[in-house]
């Protein structure tokens, strides 16, 4: 049997703790992840990270689901992903199981009203930074930058769709490292 860097009961405690206290979603708790396990505790690297936040991210399912399996996976194990998606996954079912059973008086409160502009405003710095962290990963070549204002330019102003956008951009990727090894010369070697 592997030996894995984490329990499944410490995937599950630390997820739990991130679905409970993180805001913004799943950019919000990539950023999270990448501050704990990248930067303070040094279990994955920032590019492994950016692999399973794009697999994650492109995989039918919420994102924070795909991430929290596939980090899970990678760092415990099958039970590992189980566990981290649970951990996830739960304090967002208890906290909206009591905001539906106390609706009413929750979406009234003027303490309510008066704290969510607030946190709405700190999402977008969150997740500003979670991609300013990662984007070092993510652009090793000057021509990923093209390719994002492509994506960016076919789904706003043309409509395309994600799944096509997903197959274009690999397509890219692929033809951007191709045409990479044929300037090195055919050793691999500059």
């Amino acid at each position: 049997m592997p030996s894995y860097p984490l329990t499944p009961l410490q995937l599950f405690g630390s997820f739990f703790r991130l679905g409970l206290t993180t805001f913004g979603g799943g950019w919000g708790i990539v950023a999270q992840l990448e501050r704990i396990y990248v930067q303070e505790k040094k279990l994955l690297s920032g590019q492994e990270l950016l692999d399973i936040t794009s697999v994650g991210r492109s995989l039918p399912g919420t994102m924070m689901g795909n991430v929290a399996f596939l980090f899970g996976h990678r760092l415990g194990g099958l039970m590992g992903g189980f566990a981290a998606t649970v951990g996830v996954a739960l304090p967002a079912l208890l906290l909206l199981t009591l905001v539906v059973v106390f609706y009413d008086a929750v979406s009234a409160s003027p303490l309510v009203l008066r704290i969510m502009p607030g946190i709405r405003a700190a999402v977008p710095a969150v997740i500003l930074s979670a991609a300013w962290s990662l984007r070092k990963g993510a652009y090793p070549r000057a021509a990923c930058y093209l390719v994002t204002a492509a994506a960016f330019v076919l789904v706003h102003f043309f409509g395309m769709s994600c799944v096509t956008l997903v197959l274009c951009a690999m397509a890219a990727g692929l033809l951007l490292c191709r045409l990479e090894r044929k300037e090195d010369g055919p050793d691999g070697a500059a």
